[in-house]
């Protein structure tokens, strides 16, 4: 039998080394480009540059698994560093320059804190990355020997005006269309998604050691990226079906509500970054002395502090605020009806008839509730009605409140004996349960 050879070459540092030089001189002119600018004159396009650059290292470093080998770990965490919290700082200077656009309903207070909360956090950032900058230009130079071209006349200035005005929107308009279910849906998933957001509750002191654990046990980086996800949902959704129609224009509170959605999404990608950026560097680098070099770089306890007190403190603001929006639409868009279904004959809710009616819910994506012997419960939600049913299991009438869509398919259900004959004899109006 033929012995395996693995497909992977090794290469060694001293030959590894001119092609690093050669791929670094981009990365290393970005960084100049940035160090020239002072923090108030730093804009989204020098952001971009060395945001582009240095996820072009990145991949490289990777390509070679750098990471992996002693003498250019360091380094190789160090882009990453950079990479990471120059992506943070991208996306700050995005949520700046569309804050006065999304019709949000900040009083005068609340947009001074938040613009000075942002100040703080984005000079923490810029002057962070400046900080892994030089050290990476120095471990470059002195530890690698590698050499730096510097070249000035090619250095980027890199303008970026802010815009004060936009072209006028009109894409669409003259299309409206049957926007009332994507409408509905789109504020019931909102509901669900800040109803999600505000069970993580708000930290309770300010001491570096509280606002770790608060991090650590409620705001891990699968959490909050579970909820971004969510949100980015929402607001395809929205962008989708929505935007630019006339009904769009013609309402306010949907505007407002896209707005919420936006800023609670940007914040959400912020924090996401930042939570990355501290379990990165508590969990993922194998490099110990990396991990230690980095934390005397890059204040982590500021980092956290950065996730709990403005990402996190924000995106809960926006979304709590965005569900008097959510709600008002409901109460316009849905056509809310009450229906009384009886039992069919011989048919009791047990697991199999329960997952059909959570499925007609879910497929509809809007709220409705179930109730049983005077007992309420979100039919969305199949441990609930699970309970409900199990402590009810001889009723033999159930009650339905929600939009007249979803309930139109329960009532074609109950007809159809809840399924309890085989899916082949629900009707076509059901098909959607047969291939679930």
């Amino acid at each position: 039998m033929k012995e395996e050879t693995s497909l992977a070459e090794i290469i060694q540092e001293k030959d590894f080394l001119p092609i690093l030089e050669a791929n670094v001189q981009g990365f290393i002119l970005s960084c100049n480009a940035f160090l020239e600018h002072k923090i108030d004159k730093i804009n989204k396009r020098v952001i971009g540059f060395l945001n582009e650059e240095s996820e072009l290292l990145v991949s490289f470093l990777d390509d070679y698994e750098a990471r992996n080998n002693r003498l250019f770990s360091y380094f190789s965490e160090l882009v990453a560093s950079v990479r990471n919290l120059i992506s943070v700082c991208y996306l700050q200077r995005h949520i700046l320059r569309r804050y006065f656009r999304y019709h949000l309903d900040d009083d005068v207070a609340q947009v001074a804190q938040f613009h000075l909360s942002s100040g703080e956090s984005f000079e923490f950032l810029i002057s962070s990355v400046k900080d892994l900058v030089r050290e990476i230009i120095r471990e470059a130079r002195d530890e690698l020997g590698i050499k730096l071209h510097d070249d000035a006349e090619n250095r980027h200035n890199l303008p970026d005006p802010l815009p004060k005005s936009t072209l006028p929107h009109n894409v669409g308009q003259d299309t409206i269309g049957n926007l009332e279910q994507p409408i509905v849906e789109i504020a019931t998933v909102y509901l669900q998604a800040a109803r999600d957001v505000l069970s993580i509750g708000s930290v309770d002191g300010e001491s570096p050691d509280t606002i770790r654990a608060f991090v650590i046990q409620n705001l891990p980086e699968a959490r909050v990226r579970n909820l971004e996800a969510v949100v980015h949902g929402l607001q395809s959704k929205y962008d989708t079906y929505v935007k630019n129609t006339r009904i769009e224009q013609s309402d306010s509170t949907l505007l407002k509500l896209r707005g919420h959605i936006s800023m609670a999404l940007h914040l959400l990608e912020y924090s996401t970054g930042l939570v990355h950026f501290y379990e990165r560097h508590e969990n993922d680098v194998r490099s110990v002395e990396a991990k230690r070099r980095i934390s005397r770089i890059v204040d982590k306890n500021k980092i956290l502090r950065l996730i709990v007190n403005y990402g996190y403190r924000f995106a809960r603001g926006y979304i709590e605020r965005g569900q008097q929006y959510a709600d008002k639409l409901l109460e316009e868009y849905s056509r809310i009806i009450k229906l009384e279904l009886p039992m069919p004959e011989g048919i009791y809710l047990h697991a199999r008839p329960v997952s059909l009616i959570v499925s007609i819910v879910q497929h509809h994506g809007t709220q409705v509730q179930m109730e049983i012997e005077g007992e309420k419960v979100d039919a969305n939600s199949i441990i609930q009605v699970l309970m409900v049913s199990g402590n009810n299991s001889r009723t033999r009438t159930v009650t339905f409140y929600g939009d007249e869509k979803p309930l139109n398919d329960l009532r074609d259900l109950f007809a159809a004996r809840l399924g309890e004959d085989g899916l082949d004899s629900l009707p076509g109006s059901l098909g959607y349960l047969k291939s679930a």
